[in-house]
This record gives C-alpha cells, sequence and structure tokens, in this order.
C-alpha cells in the first residue's frame, strides 16, 4: 500500500509473497494472487479474481475471473466468468 497499490479489503484478500504488484494497481476484496505474479501499472483487479503463475500487462480491469500460468496483454479487460489457462 505504502508502493502506491490499493487494497480495498486487506482482510478479504490473499496476496502471496512471490507477487510483484505496479503502482496505482487497486486490488479488491475476494482475490488471491499467488504463485509468481507479476501486476502492471493502474490495474484494476476484483473482486473475486484468482490468479496463479500469471502476468497482467499495464491497465488491465479483471472482474471475477480466474488465470493460471496465463499472460494478459496491456490494455486488457478480462470479463467476468472468463477462464484462462496458459
Amino acid at each position: 500500500m505504502s508502493d502506491g497499490v490499493t487494497i480495498t479489503c486487506p482482510q478479504n484478500t490473499f496476496i502471496g509473497p512471490d507477487v510483484t504488484i505496479s503502482p496505482d494497481t487497486t486490488v479488491y476484496p475476494g482475490t488471491m494472487i499467488s504463485g509468481k505474479c507479476s501486476i502492471g501499472r493502474d490495474c484494476v483487479i476484483g473482486p473475486n479474481c484468482r490468479i496463479n503463475n500469471a502476468s497482467i500487462g499495464n491497465n488491465c480491469r479483471l472482474e471475477a475471473c480466474v488465470i493460471d500460468k496465463g499472460k494478459i496483454a496491456d490494455n486488457s479487460k478480462v470479463e467476468p466468468f472468463s477462464f484462462i489457462e496458459g
């Protein structure tokens, strides 16, 4: 949070130790980010996303989706109930 990342409900969000989140990104409740993940700048993650061993580009919007070992390009929007596996 001191690095410019906003976590709206820390008690209802899990972010693993190997996760890197860039500044100006917001993470909403019910989100779990685990494994080796990198999330770019100016992203909105959640609510209710599951991200594992994935790379998320800059300026992405993800809502209620599952990303497992996937790569999401800059400026992408992942719709609710999507499942992306790399």
